[in-house]
């Protein structure tokens, strides 16, 4: 079968059953913050793609590990290889983003990882 598009060679923050690995992903994140994305611009592609490479703002409420060479406003663009992640329907709330300091081949900012954090319930 021919594929439409390269496959990626690595996809961080997995294990070695292609599920999300905390452990991993915080060793190889030179920093972990919560924030709220903001200034969403949806870029969809169609077919072959059938991708969102939107771009949006990252603006940091904490640190959980800091970089001094990291912003606390970062924009970020969804790529095939680099950033693949796509954003979820809804950025309300907040996340948690696993980043690197090391720029795209593009030069744009990286992230490793995200994932909304849960809101605490008020009972």
């Amino acid at each position: 079968m021919a594929h439409a598009t390269k496959p990626c060679d690595f996809v961080p923050c997995r294990g070695a059953d292609e599920t999300f690995d905390e452990a991993e992903c915080n060793k190889l994140a030179d920093w972990v913050a919560t924030g709220r994305i903001t200034n969403v611009k949806h870029r969809r592609a169609g077919y072959p793609e059938n991708k969102d490479f939107a771009t949006f703002k990252f603006k940091v409420t904490k640190w959980h590990k800091r970089s001094s060479a990291v912003s606390p406003e970062l924009i970020f663009t969804v790529g095939w290889c680099e950033n693949p992640q796509e954003l979820p329907d809804d950025t309300s709330g907040l996340f948690l983003f696993y980043g690197s300091t090391t720029p795209l081949s593009t030069g744009g900012n990286r992230y490793l990882h995200f994932r909304r954090v849960p809101e605490k319930s008020s009972d």
